[in-house]
């Protein structure tokens, strides 16, 4: 009912928006009156109203000139909140549902207006805007919220978040609890959790009875927005944009949530929050509960309701909220380096019984986290499972779908991405999908996700996310051994075609992630971070593969060759070289353990003897040097480790090579592919003993920290809850209120605005194949450019011209010199030539030429018949005709 009545009464419309001008000029003024806040918060229409003219500027303004006045809101709004919670059962009717959800929505948009964390340190702070210094003029008033109030016995940020949660499963509002029973009381708990509250059955205890009606989520998502704006303050307003320009790790490497001590509030263990566990259980079954299929049925994903999927992504983004913690970022000291961040097991030597790779002496506890691992049971495992495979499957499905659009994905993928990041900590979910084979899958769904990046969405966020993804299951031995299966699912736009397992799968990836940053990562920790952790997935894999296909031992070898480079090997640990030592242990992995399957990395090390003996000659005097100017360096121990990974292949190489070389002489072989019958079978013996083989995962760290964090801002600023931090764009209703028509034209362009952002969402996140970005990433450009990790030129299909034609078409148009033609793009083919005569830059200049008129075009027409018979009888004897009208036409001057 609430919200229904007044979408009839049109004249509560005018009536509900002067009563919120007068609020925003009391609080401006002497203090919002006891009588108005009343007339607010009775208003049926209120959150319409906010939305349709946003406040948030407005509300920045107040904050930084009447901080006081903003405080004692924020006290109304508690007080009330708590009124309507303290009142009986049989008294709480429509009229206080809406009071109660009207004091959510003011709360939540006073939250809102709080200052992001971009708005603090001089670095990000221009002088001259004047929006900038309101919001760094703001961030004293965070430090009052959380210092102990007087009036309360504990800081109002703390009253605040008690508030928020009790809505949450407040009985009438927010839940609906079936009636006490004489024989056992529905409302005992189980395990601290009262299994009647829950939202949904999924996970936590068994016993939701939540019944699926709208008044009762409309609720849930006003106070679910009230509790991430309290976690994100104004963090979705951080201009986001701004930092495109600058290096990734200065984009990436900076706070975006200015206070979270709203956050440690709830996550700190030793806290009595009340419904912590009823929130959580509530979120993850909703979540992972939602079927973006529309039931399986062929365009049914556009029937199953907006409303369940916003509500959906509200619970994901809250969930990522909560699973945040700061301390990841202050445990690595805000450095975006993951090299003191990786945690190195031996499992071969782990005598004591397996362990979640999270529970491993971290710097603190989280109670969302500890929760989240704690869930062992089949049922609420194979839930959680099958949630995310829906979700992440729904790319692939998109993609392998002959029904046109037939399925829609759903706008919240990165989000899914987050929450996959934290389940790979948990060892009773990875080990389900391992028994029942649908870790290949899960792997796919993460890759297919990760290329559908939203334009709001950070790719340097997105990419962190999934390299960290692809690190932390790649550490776990049971998904190793899976990955060794032929892999027969859909590819990524960014990977060539291969033929291989799931392993060449991952192994693929990680290496063309890495090899695009490899070129960045001077002077930029984030891609240095990239590269590591992407190497060091493929050194997870390499001790488990059954032999990597052609694609990866080239693209690996491409790697290598590019950081040993003797320059580079010259520079040390400042260049390229210092990805050498993993590089080299991969090799190792593969060389000692699973020889016999790698024939083509076998093959590339033994091409490249002379190459690793000039490095070994290198390396020994780099060492010599090293030792006799600081025997205790890093740089030295760098060097020692480099030597003893080089010292067990060139050991190797010296032994076969000769031998290969003389076999190959005899036989006088010139292909590679005979050349590669010819190499040893067996190699024991002729190598050390195999060393203990290490598997590398990544800790809680900066890295990951503000990956996440930059993903939730924009997911937040840009999803459901958008209207909390729009702000007013024309200048001219800003400055000029009295215009008889600036209600109407605001109104008129805040639903337009939701109509394209609401459409814009669908759209970004599935994006059409077409869509050209700036990296790989972009769906369809590497097969479009036809290029292959062997290095050969191909000709590209239909689909693969179209996409060269598109991502020819947006060059810039002011380029002087036309563009070089993608390797291997087919200029013109049968069947394609009105393609290929489109997409060619010369074409289309000349497309844009002004048309110059043809002066001899209508010359005949005034001429009688027999003259023009005698002219075409000329001009089919070989005269010029149409130059000789032109010459005895009259010129504009005569």
């Amino acid at each position: 009912m609430r919200g229904f009545l007044g979408g009839l009464l049109g004249s509560k419309k005018k009536a509900s928006q002067d009563c919120l001008d007068e609020l925003i000029a009391e609080l401006c003024g002497d203090g919002v009156s006891s009588k108005v806040w009343e007339d607010v918060i009775a208003f049926e229409n209120l959150e319409d109203e906010l939305e349709s003219a946003p406040k948030r500027e407005k509300l920045v303004v107040c904050l930084s000139t009447c901080a006081d006045n903003i405080f004692a809101l924020l006290h109304l709004c508690v007080d009330s909140i708590g009124g309507e919670l303290a009142a009986k059962a049989g008294t709480f009717d429509e009229a206080a549902e809406t009071r109660l959800a009207n004091s959510l929505v003011i709360l939540s948009y006073l939250l809102a207006a709080t200052p992001p964390g971009t708005a603090q340190g001089f670095q990000t702070i221009n002088p001259e805007n004047e929006k900038q210094r309101r919001e760094a003029g703001n961030i004293a008033f965070m430090e009052r919220l959380w210092t102990v109030d007087d009036s309360r016995g504990r800081p109002l940020g703390e009253c605040i978040a008690d508030s928020i949660l009790k809505c949450l499963f407040h009985d009438g509002f927010t839940v609906d609890l079936p009636p006490h029973d004489e024989e056992g009381d529905t409302r005992d708990s189980i395990d601290g959790v009262i299994p009647a509250l829950l939202w949904a059955e999924g996970v936590g205890p068994e016993g939701s009875n939540q019944p699926a009606e709208d008044g009762v989520q409309s609720n849930r998502v006003v106070a679910l927005q009230a509790l991430i704006a309290l976690i994100s303050g104004g963090s979705p307003s951080a201009d986001l944009e701004a930092a495109d320009s600058a290096g990734a790790s200065d984009q990436l490497a900076r706070f975006l949530i200015l206070d979270t001590r709203a956050l440690r509030y709830l996550c700190e263990p030793q806290r009595t929050v009340p419904f912590r566990r009823e929130l959580f259980y509530s979120l993850l079954s909703v979540a992972l509960g939602y079927d973006p299929h529309g039931y399986g049925v062929p365009y049914g994903g556009y029937f199953a309701g907006a409303k369940q999927e916003a509500f959906a992504q509200l619970c994901l983004q809250a969930l990522g909220l909560l699973l945040q913690d700061v301390q990841d970022a202050t445990f690595s000291g805000g450095s975006l380096c993951v090299s003191q961040c990786l945690l190195v097991t031996r499992p071969q030597e782990q005598l004591f019984p397996k362990k979640a790779l999270a529970e491993n002496d971290l710097p603190a506890s989280h109670f969302f986290r500890e929760l989240l691992l704690s869930i062992s049971t089949e049922r609420e495992v194979s839930f959680m499972m099958d949630g995310v495979a829906s979700l992440l499957g729904t790319v692939g499905k998109e993609r392998g779908s002959y029904l046109p659009s037939s399925l829609r994905l759903p706008p919240f993928l990165p989000e899914v991405l987050l929450l996959v990041l934290h389940l790979t900590a948990s060892r009773p979910v990875i080990e389900y999908a391992c028994e029942q084979e649908e870790i290949a899958n899960l792997l796919e769904g993460v890759l297919q996700a990760a290329c559908q990046t939203p334009e709001h969405v950070s790719e340097n966020a997105l990419s962190a996310v999934e390299a960290a993804i692809l690190l932390n299951l790649t550490a776990y031995r049971e998904v190793c051994i899976e990955l060794d299966e032929d892999f027969e699912g859909g590819l990524p736009d960014d990977l060539p075609d291969f033929e291989g397992s799931g392993a060449d799968l991952v192994a693929l990836a990680a290496l063309t992630q890495a090899s695009e940053s490899i070129g960045k990562c001077k002077g930029s920790s984030f891609h240095r971070s990239i590269i590591e952790m992407n190497l060091a997935t493929f050194a997870n894999l390499s001790i488990f593969a059954d032999g990597f296909c052609v694609e990866v031992t080239s693209r690996i070898f491409s790697i290598f060759d590019r950081c040993a480079k003797a320059a580079q090997v010259v520079r040390g640990r400042d260049g390229l070289a210092i990805f050498l030592p993993i590089l080299l242990e991969a090799f190792n992995n593969v060389l000692q353990y699973k020889y016999v399957p790698n024939v083509n990395l076998a093959y590339g090390l033994m091409t490249r003897h002379a190459q690793f003996k000039e490095m070994a000659s290198l390396i020994s005097q780099e060492l010599e040097k090293a030792s006799r100017l600081d025997p205790s360096s890093d740089n030295q121990q760098w060097l020692m480790d480099l030597q003893t990974h080089l010292h067990v292949i060139t050991v190797l190489l010296d032994v076969t090579v000769p031998m290969l070389e003389a076999e190959v002489s005899k036989k006088d072989i010139s292909s590679s592919d005979e050349a590669k019958d010819l190499l040893p079978r067996c190699i024991l013996g002729l190598m050390p003993p195999p060393h203990a083989f290490q598997l590398r995962s990544l800790l809680p760290c900066a890295f990951t920290h503000f990956g996440c964090e930059h993903v939730l801002a924009a997911s937040v600023g840009n999803g459901p809850l958008a209207p909390l931090w729009e702000v007013e764009e024309d200048s001219e209703l800003q400055d000029d209120e009295t215009q008889p028509q600036a209600f109407e034209v605001r109104a008129r362009r805040a639903e337009d605005d939701k109509k394209k952002r609401h459409g814009t969402a669908r759209e970004r996140s599935s994006s059409s194949r077409a869509t050209d970005r700036s990296s790989s990433r972009s769906r369809g450009i590497r097969r479009a450019n036809g290029s292959s990790s062997h290095g050969d030129d191909k000709l590209s299909s239909p689909g693969r011209q179209t996409a060269t034609v598109e991502a020819r078409a947006e060059e810039p148009a002011n380029s002087s010199e036309p563009s070089a033609p993608a390797r291997g793009a087919v200029s013109s083919s049968p069947g394609m030539g009105f393609q290929a005569e489109a997409g060619n830059p010369a074409n289309e200049a000349e497309a844009t030429k002004p048309v110059v008129q043809d002066k001899s075009a209508g010359l005949t027409d005034a001429l009688p018949e027999a003259i023009k018979a005698q002219l075409e009888a000329a001009a089919a004897a070989g005269l010029d005709i149409k130059s000789l009208l032109q010459s005895l036409q009259p010129t504009e001057a005569s």
